[in-house]
Formats: C-alpha cells, structure tokens, sequence
C-alpha cells in the first residue's frame, strides 16, 4: 500500500474518531482506530517472521522488533490524535474530562513501556546471536517465498524502522529512572547533571548497539536472492 493513500485513510480515522469522542465523551474511542490502523501492518508482519522464517533466531528477533514497532507507531498515532482531540474540544467549547483523558495516558505509558520491553528483548538477542536487523512496513512486499530480497532491491535505499526501536528501547529506561530520580528536590545544577548523565547514557548505549545489531541496508538482513524470484511473498494480505 502506498503511503499516500495509508496518509488518507488515517485522516479519515482520525475525522471518524473524533466524531466518536464528541458523541461518546471518551477519549479511548478518538484514539484506538487510527492507533490501530498506524499499528497494524507492523504487529501483522512481526507475528508472521515468526512463523515463516527457516532461520528461526532471525524470525524470533526481528519479529520483536516489528511487534516493538508497531507499539511506537500506535503509542505516536495515538498521541496525535489526542492532540488534535483537545484542539476539537477547544473548538467546540467542552470541557474535556480529565480523568478520562488520564485513563488514555496510562494506556498510552504501558504501550511505550511494552515497546521498551520488547525492544530491549530483541536487542539483547540480536547482540547474543549477532543478527543484523533490517525492519520496515513495507517489507514483505521486498522478500521472496525464501524470505530473500530480489537482487534488483538488495540495497534499495529506505529507512530501516529498527532505529526507532532500538532509540525508544534504551531512553524509555534510563529517562524514567532520570525523572523518578528528580522526583526529588534538589538544585537546578543537580536536576541538569542527572538529565545530563542520563541522556549521554542513551547515547554511547546507542552508539554501543547500533553498530553491531543495525543493518545499514536490507541485505545486511535479508539475503539477496541472486535467482530474480518472482514468486509473491508467503500468503500474508497486505492490503491493511
């Protein structure tokens, strides 16, 4: 599916959902569609690599790793369509309701914490089993019966999404510690050097992992199918 019309069909979920939380006064309703939506192809493809993948650490990890990023892209798209629901409610002239709108947040803080989770889970088996790991929305349409790039895509350029993973998995962490941390009172200079520390940890954590588990390009993952195949992918619907 093209970004385009991917690009559509959320402002239309989001247009529905806000419908929804104007006749409903929930602010779950105005966010789960488009969450769902933005999240769906990435969990589809994570569950799977772990059923089709012959090289069985290779589906596991980086099957985390597209479960772990559709919990970003839900955790984002949701936090987007809240914005935009407050920006409604102001339109509109309601009050919104706090205490719903603190129900949503947590639920939104456990879905960033399960992208943590799962992020750190499959970094750390990545390192063990040394996987390069090259994830992407779009990758089933790149992989072959095999689970191997046409030569012709072999270093197709694209973002690999594993960045986001691997970034989101250590400053969830460490910045909770750092805020818990300044939950206590203390100087200006002290609140600055332990955010300071605690972001310079995310950094050189990342700059540790990110050489040795992040692929620079699909073939550093997925190996290049030197036959031309084209076969389609294994049966998986694309179209959501």
């Amino acid at each position: 599916m093209g970004r385009a019309k991917l690009v559509q069909q959320l402002v239309l979920l989001v247009a529905i959902s806000i419908c929804l939380f104007l006749v409903s006064d929930l602010p779950l309703l105005g966010v789960v569609l488009p969450s769902l939506r933005a999240s769906w192809r990435s969990l589809k493809i994570g569950v799977w690599l772990f059923t089709v993948d012959p090289q069985r650490w290779r589906g596991v990890i980086c099957g985390l790793f597209c479960l772990a990023m559709g919990c970003w892209q839900a955790a984002a798209t949701a936090v987007l369509s809240l914005g935009i629901i407050v920006l409604a409610t102001k339109v509109v002239g309601r009050a919104p309701n706090m205490e719903r709108f603190v129900s949503v947040m947590s639920i939104l803080v456990s879905g960033v914490a399960l992208t943590s989770l799962l992020g750190l889970l499959a970094s750390l088996a990545a390192l063990c089993a040394r996987i390069r790991v090259w994830v992407h929305p779009a990758l089933l349409e790149m992989l072959d019966r095999s689970l191997k790039l046409a030569t012709e895509r072999a270093d197709k350029p694209a973002f690999n999404y594993a960045v986001f993973v691997l970034a989101t998995s250590l400053a969830v962490p460490v910045l909770g510690g750092c805020g818990f941390v300044l939950m206590e009172p203390g100087s200006t200079w002290r609140a600055l050097a332990v955010f300071g520390l605690s972001m310079l940890t995310v950094l050189v954590a990342y700059a540790c992992l990110a050489g040795r588990i992040i692929a620079e390009c699909p073939s550093q993952c997925w190996e290049s199918d030197s036959g031309h195949s084209s076969d389609p992918p294994p049966p998986l619907s694309t179209g959501t």
